[in-house]
């Protein structure tokens, strides 16, 4: 928690922050594990390796089934799931791949029967895969067989209707996750441009990578073709953290204003003031940025809420406030941002984490915030307990 106590001193020792840019964070991926299906797919495979009794049934398992003249799909999977080392990787691989060509004539006529059987199949079988690929972090076992074009082609990924195929959008998005770590934005463009999107669960994790994937390439281009993203998914982004990161890139590529009006029109939430704090602290406004913090302060005349969660900001962004009217050099300004941190120790938290790791950090399964069932009374809110100090 940042301590009011130390404003003084802290305004006194920060340098001006005002052309300084954003501070990058190191890669990670976009998506936890149990929002992804990685953590189901590490569950999976210690129940798989259970059901053999003995080492030595396992190893025979793994060993004499690349030998079997007839391959089923259910034989891949566990050979998948029963892969304990990054070397074998490979080995899996070329499995799949054999499975794949030998079954491939079932999805090519539609009219076939069971087409859409080994459509579902083929789904699965790379889904299990890029998860194995994703829990060793093998990015390029993942994008070989993506690219693979005798494996991996319009056949599997798109149902009769052009829309996408079971499995497809965990694949993208496993792959998607992998490529962004390492940083290998042009190749998730390419897999993001050779899909079709359906459901809107589905394009919001899409337009995740894309916007993400822009920002950390932050070049004009990437620009553009973020502006086209957001300007085809105007309807939601502005829910997402993507509009967000998507101001952001506005921003650090020199167009500050427009930065800011795109934070204006996000939804309000802690995170959103946060973008909107450091984008008013670089045009000077300096009072507004400080009406942006005092919004998330409650006044005596509120009403209790139900164990409220405090809002959190990022210290680089408090920092870049405190500089700027440090430089100001006024008086009152001074004062008030002494009173909104005053208020800030009793009701916030100052997170050590940058702006960009804010924004970039890995997104987890929404759940719902409850109060347990032992107290089904509404808690009174600490925040009522205190006036605001003005």
């Amino acid at each position: 928690m940042f301590q009011s106590r130390h404003v003084l001193r802290f305004l006194a020792q920060t340098r001006p922050l005002l052309v300084r840019p954003l501070i990058s964070c190191p890669a990670r991926t976009l998506f936890s594990k149990d929002y992804l299906d990685v953590m189901n797919f590490q569950q999976n495979q210690d129940k798989t390796r259970a059901t053999f009794a003995h080492p030595n049934r396992l190893r025979e398992f793994r060993q004499d089934l690349p030998q079997q003249p007839l391959l089923l799909g259910e034989d891949v999977v566990r050979y998948i799931q029963t892969t304990a080392h990054p070397e074998e990787v490979n080995d899996a691989a070329q499995l799949i791949k054999r499975f794949m060509m030998a079954n491939k004539e079932w999805c090519q006529d539609p009219q076939l029967p069971h087409a859409t059987t080994f459509r579902w199949l083929h789904g699965r079988i790379m889904r299990e895969f890029l998860n194995l690929c994703h829990v060793f972090q093998d990015v390029d076992a993942a994008s070989d067989m993506w690219n693979d074009g005798e494996v991996v082609d319009d056949v599997f990924l798109f149902q009769d209707d052009q829309t996408l195929s079971s499995n497809v959008p965990t694949v993208v998005m496993t792959l998607g996750d992998l490529l962004f770590k390492n940083r290998r934005y042009t190749e998730l463009f390419e897999v993001l441009d050779r899909v079709k999107v359906g459901k809107d669960s589905v394009v919001q994790s899409f337009v995740t990578l894309d916007i993400a994937a822009c920002y950390k390439m932050n070049t004009p281009e990437s620009l553009m073709r973020a502006s086209g993203v957001i300007n085809r998914h105007r309807h939601f982004t502005n829910r997402t953290k993507s509009g967000l990161v998507y101001a952001l890139l506005t921003y650090q590529q020199g167009h500050v204003r427009l930065a800011l009006e795109e934070a204006c029109l996000m939804r309000q939430a802690t995170l959103t003031s946060n973008v909107k704090i450091f984008l008013l602290t670089e045009l000077g406004r300096l009072d507004w940025a400080m009406d942006v913090l005092a919004s998330h302060f409650p006044s005596p005349t509120d009403a209790p809420v139900g164990l409220p969660q405090s809002p959190r900001f990022s210290k680089e962004v408090i920092a870049k406030l405190a500089a700027a009217v440090n430089a100001a050099n006024d008086a009152v300004l001074s004062q008030r941002l002494v009173r909104l941190f005053t208020d800030l120790d009793n009701v916030a938290e100052v997170s050590t984490w940058t702006l960009e790791e804010m924004l970039l950090s890995p997104i987890a399964p929404s759940k719902i915030n409850q109060i347990p069932s032992n107290n089904k009374k509404v808690a009174k809110s600490r925040f009522a307990a205190k006036p605001m100090a003005r």
